[in-house]
C-alpha cells in the first residue's frame, strides 16, 4: 500500500492523507509498516518519493508539513514526536474552525487522533476536536463529515455503509 506502484507513476503518488491512514491502521494493527515508513521519512528529511527518482515534480524534494510528524511519530513510538506538537496544535485549531463544508482536514484529524484518544496529550486534543465537531455537526459528527465530504456518492464508500450514511 505505501509503495503504490512506483514503476507506474512519474510523480509522488502517496499523500499525507494516505500516510495518515497507513500510520493509524498500522498502529492499531501493531504492524511494522509504521516503523518502516517513519525510518524512511527520517532518513530522507521528511520526504516520501516512491517514484524512484522519476518524478519531475518539485514536491518530491519537499518535506511533508511538520504537523504531520506529531501523530506519525507517536504511531511509530518515536521519542521526537513531541517536537512537532506545536505545529499539530496550530493545524488542529485551524482545521476545527474552518467552515462547515470544509471537511477534509477534520476527517484527517479524526483518523489520526482516534487510535490515540487515550494518550496523555492526545486525549486533550481529542476532547477539543469532539467539542468543536459536535457544535458544528451534532452528536453524529462523523456521519455528517462523511456525508458532506463524499457528497452524492456517500453510499458507495465502505465507511459510510458502516456508519449507516
Amino acid at each position: 500500500m505505501y509503495n503504490r506502484n512506483p514503476d507506474l507513476h512519474d510523480s509522488r503518488v502517496l499523500s499525507h492523507d494516505n500516510l495518515a491512514g497507513i500510520f493509524s491502521y498500522s498502529y492499531l494493527d501493531k504492524s511494522e509498516h509504521r516503523f518502516e515508513i517513519w525510518n524512511y521519512l527520517l532518513k530522507h528529511l521528511g520526504t516520501y518519493d516512491n517514484s524512484k527518482g522519476k518524478s519531475k515534480q518539485l514536491s518530491r524534494f519537499l518535506p511533508f508539513n511538520p504537523s504531520n510528524f506529531f501523530i506519525w511519530g507517536l504511531c511509530a513510538e518515536s521519542n521526537i514526536y513531541l517536537l512537532f506538537f506545536p505545529f499539530y496544535l496550530v493545524s488542529l485549531i485551524i482545521s476545527c474552525n474552518k467552515p462547515v463544508n470544509d471537511t477534509s482536514g477534520k476527517i484527517l484529524s479524526w483518523v489520526e487522533m482516534l487510535p490515540h484518544k487515550n494518550h496523555w496529550l492526545v486525549k486533550h486534543l481529542y476532547r477539543y476536536f469532539e467539542k468543536k465537531m459536535k457544535n458544528q455537526y451534532g452528536d453524529e459528527y462523523v456521519k455528517a463529515l462523511m456525508r458532506i465530504y463524499h457528497g452524492g456518492n456517500s453510499r458507495e464508500f465502505p465507511i459510510n455503509k458502516l456508519l449507516g450514511n
